[in-house]
């Protein structure tokens, strides 16, 4: 299967779902704790934005907005700040669009084609993702995406992505594996970022936050790990049941262990990656 073919799978995809479900909070992500946990960490960081910020409404870049939900929560917390949203799908843009969100407008874009839009770079306080660059079948053109989307980033802002690692998928595969459980692959449309590579593509304009620094800003890189833990390890052991959460994404047990367990690292793919781009 080429790149393109590929590419045009996944952008089909979106627009069946799409049509399935509207705006339901449900359209990229089945697992509603892993949506609440998402927007509470943006919420976070756009509070901590907000405090050197205290004049001028922020400005926000949404890249993969999708049908605009988390961009309608986030409009719900902060209804002053302004917010331009990118999909490359039309009818998850249209979804978004829908919504008549004052102080918002979303385009239907690829990352790569931003330039394209008349949006001014270097000019927004935050630009963010939620699993939007692990859709990009291309590596050249994923990593090229999203040091695009980067240079909108004003000076002394941030960018953030919350996205698909490599780093973290296989070490709940390894529990899962020692239980004679069989390992969970990525889903066929999502494509793990190599965590030092991204940091490399980044450190010539921008300042990798690391654990400590995010710490001091009240986040977490791993605020998943618990949830993945629970949900497809520990759950399924409960259960015996090795693929019980296919079919159980929110089940309330589940739930209740992700928030019992001590904290852990690392046991989730999907983790909080902060850059804040260096003044000139």
């Amino acid at each position: 299967m080429t790149g393109n073919s590929s590419q045009k799978n996944v952008d089909s995809h979106y627009t069946e779902v799409s049509g399935e479900v509207g705006t339901s909070w449900s359209s990229t992500m089945l697992d509603k704790e892993i949506r609440e946990k998402e927007i509470e960490n943006l919420i976070r960081l756009i509070q901590e934005i907000k405090k050197n910020n205290k004049t001028i409404p922020l400005r926000l870049l949404d890249v993969g907005c999708g049908n605009g939900y988390v961009t309608s929560r986030i409009h719900c917390e902060f209804p002053n700040l302004v917010i331009d949203g990118v999909d490359a799908n039309l009818s998850m843009v249209d979804c978004a669009n829908s919504r008549l969100l004052p102080s918002a407008q979303f385009y239907c874009s690829t990352a790569a084609q931003l330039d394209t839009l008349g949006l001014a770079p270097n000019t927004y306080d935050l630009v963010f993702s939620t699993r939007c660059f692990i859709n990009i079948m291309d590596e050249i053109e994923r990593y090229e995406s999203i040091r695009i989307s980067a240079n909108y980033v004003k000076p002394g802002g941030i960018f953030a992505l919350m996205e698909g690692f490599e780093s973290g998928q296989g070490p709940y595969n390894s529990v899962r594996e020692s239980l004679g459980f069989e390992k969970i692959p990525p889903s066929w449309h999502n494509i793990y970022l190599d965590s030092e590579k991204l940091i490399r593509a980044l450190q010539d304009s921008f300042e990798h936050l690391d654990d400590s620094k995010m710490a001091n800003l009240g986040l977490d890189r791993h605020f998943l790990s618990n949830r993945y833990l629970a949900m497809r390890v520990l759950l399924p052991l409960f259960k015996n049941d090795p693929d019980f959460f296919n079919n159980n994404r929110n089940d309330p047990l589940g739930l209740a262990l992700s928030y019992l367990l001590p904290k852990t690292s690392n046991f989730s793919p999907l983790q909080l990656y902060l850059w804040q781009k260096k003044s000139v």
